[in-house]
């Protein structure tokens, strides 16, 4: 970093680096250090019982929470805020929209959450006489926090996913989308699916909106698949955190469907505990008798850990059936070990998979029509299958290098 440069960044996160979440966080910050003489975390609303193992001692981070119970009883009075009223107007008239109680709720706890936030954004900021930047890696209340400072402040905003697409929220709508995007100065989306998506839908400022994808950092040696023997076993991994939208119940039954020996391992705990034990629950209850199936649940393990499951075993596809994606940080770590994945054809999925490089499923297919597609890669010889594996390695490579990209981000967020 030029010594002469004096820039301050502020980043707010969900988390991290206080619980196991946005760790692909972690990497970029590498390159963000490289622009800026100062960033803090903001930490909103950390999950204790989460805490990773180790801290980085670098880093100046700001522990910060919403007492939602608070938030339950006070957030009401945000009816009067006019903002509120604008959201609303937006909603029935621009956008057509039924105004729910569930609307009106979520209206008024985005505001009280966004204004406290801010409150805090600005202590920090007022503490510093560096140029400051400040970073919202979700397009989600915390950046609604930053669309409602100062307007000499540069503010930028990350989109992925369940934050961008309205079909993933509970009312089919993104709150605050147009205002925040009217207030902030760049809206980085992480594929071109999620660009193409919120232009179509909300007409925004074309100078604002960039492409940003994400990438990931290996010292993988694709010479080490020289030598690839598929075996007599599939191996399969699947990693994300278990929730509906990951249906993690339709891969337990795709698998139940298959005759070869599978062994599969699914990275990553629950998002509620009840719901991984019923997944646990039914795996065991459909794959425990089965002769020809071996199963493991990892729960929650570090990026290390991910990346050592990978290196030390032969990992023949992971596969990923969600209902909805952006472009999965996880597609990229299994190509730079020249893994293919099998993925529902959903949001910016099909900018990483292809045929030279995996398999694509239609999100409405049976587990029966998912399990002949599994059946039609394992009936590959080995030559063809380590034709996969080296495409894919070369499409992280080339397009998904941490290295590159997030260099590239970091540039545009400095100047």
């Amino acid at each position: 970093m030029n010594s002469k440069l004096k820039k301050t960044l502020i980043i707010i996160t969900n988390g991290f680096p206080l619980s196991n979440s946005e760790i692909f966080l972690e990497k970029e910050l590498d390159y963000l250090k490289k622009y800026f003489s100062d960033i803090t975390i903001i930490s909103c609303n950390p999950k204790i019982n989460e805490l990773p193992k180790k801290t980085n001692k670098e880093l100046n981070v700001l522990e910060w929470t919403c007492n939602y119970h608070l938030k339950k009883i006070r957030s009401l009075m945000f009816m009067f805020h006019p903002l509120f009223w604008k959201e609303i107007y937006r909603i029935r008239n621009q956008y057509q929209k039924k105004i729910s109680i569930t609307i009106i709720k979520a209206a008024c706890s985005g505001l009280f959450y966004a204004v406290k936030l801010k409150k805090t954004v600005l202590e920090l900021v007022q503490k510093t006489k560096n140029e400051v930047v400040v970073y919202s890696y979700w397009f989600d209340n915390n950046a609604l926090a930053i669309a409602l400072l100062n307007k000499n402040i540069k503010k930028v905003v990350r989109a992925h996913g369940w934050d961008l697409y309205n079909e993933r929220t509970p009312i089919n709508y993104q709150l605050f989308s147009d205002y925040i995007e009217s207030k902030i100065d760049q809206l980085h989306f992480i594929s071109e699916d999620g660009a193409n998506y919120y232009m179509d839908a909300y007409k925004p400022n074309p100078k604002k909106i960039i492409i940003s994808k994400l990438g990931v950092e290996n010292n993988f040696n694709i010479t080490d698949i020289e030598n690839y023997d598929k075996g007599e076993t599939l191996n399969i991994v699947s990693n994300s955190f278990i929730y509906p939208n990951k249906r993690i119940d339709l891969l337990i039954d795709c698998i139940s469907k298959l005759k070869m020996n599978v062994r599969w391992i699914h990275i990553g705990g629950g998002y509620k505990q009840i719901y991984f034990q019923q997944i646990l629950s039914l795996a065991n209850k459909k794959l425990d008798e089965l002769k020809n199936v071996s199963f493991e649940f990892t729960g929650n393990i570090t990026n290390k850990e991910v990346y050592e499951l990978y290196r030390e075993n032969q990992i023949d596809l992971l596969i990923n059936l969600s209902l909805s994606e952006g472009l999965p940080v996880t597609f990229m770590e299994a190509f730079s070990f020249a893994i293919p994945v099998l993925a529902t054809d959903v949001g910016g999925v099909k900018e990483i998979i292809n045929h030279k490089s995996g398999f694509l499923v239609n999100k409405h297919d049976s587990s029966v029509i998912i399990a002949n597609k599994i059946n039609d890669f394992w009936a590959l010889n080995s030559t063809e299958i380590k034709n996969l594996k080296i495409n894919a390695y070369d499409k992280w490579k080339n397009e998904f290098n941490s290295d590159v990209n997030y260099d590239s981000f970091a540039k545009k967020v400095t100047h």
